[in-house]
């Protein structure tokens, strides 16, 4: 019995996806406003979550 198993190489990202993870990560926030606004809309967020039946 012979048994065929191609390598389990993982190919690199796509360009895309790196830009957008590089973008991310290096991006910095400088607005007091728009740090207020994400926390809000992360508050909202989990409170809706919490909130759910």
């Amino acid at each position: 019995m012979s048994v065929n198993s191609e390598g389990n190489v993982r190919p690199d990202p796509d360009k895309e996806l790196v830009d957008i993870a590089d973008y991310v990560i290096d991006y910095e926030i400088d607005s007091a406003e728009a740090r207020e606004t994400a926390r809000n809309c992360l508050m909202d967020t989990l409170g809706c979550g919490f909130l759910a039946q």
